[in-house]
């Protein structure tokens, strides 16, 4: 199993969610490049690029969208369907609330209340949006764990 793991000589002041995964920004700032170029007559633009496996925590692919009607880009990760998934989920929240602290609910760390709402078919849902890159994580019982990271 993959561990989340960043440098311990980082302070939680200078740590983003890109070093919680491991995410070089260079290869984000690429891909932004590329879709400065790209053309489509929808209204999103999208770039995926794969992680070297050596250097991943937890996410082999990153995807990189850009929505032309306002502007927005964002930075999609997902994992679906690994047996080790609910494992994955507390670490992804643990380290997640180090760097950030509570979300936007006030919730911290994987919770019994949040086990007990998948086992009843709800998704945990968490959003830090006051801070540098806000973050919006889904997970869905049983099916994948998805994080959205807004860029400018």
């Amino acid at each position: 199993m993959n561990t989340l793991s960043y440098n311990d000589t980082m302070t939680a002041s200078s740590i983003t969610v890109f070093d919680i995964f491991n995410i070089d920004f260079k290869n984000i700032k690429r891909a932004l490049n590329v879709l400065k170029y790209e053309n489509s007559e929808y209204n999103e633009k999208r770039v995926l690029f794969k992680q070297n496996k050596s250097k991943v925590n937890f996410f082999e692919k990153v995807e990189i969208r850009k929505t032309t009607s306002d502007f927005k880009n964002k930075v999609l990760l997902k994992k679906v369907d690994s047996k080790l998934m609910i494992f994955q989920l507390k670490f992804i929240l643990d380290k997640l609330y180090e760097v950030y602290g509570e979300d936007d609910l006030s919730k911290s760390r994987l919770s019994l209340n949040d086990v007990l709402d998948l086992h009843h078919g709800e998704q945990i849902t968490r959003t830090w949006e006051k801070v540098t890159y806000p973050i919006r994580l889904s997970y869905v019982k049983g099916n994948c764990i998805e994080i959205s990271i807004s860029i400018a």
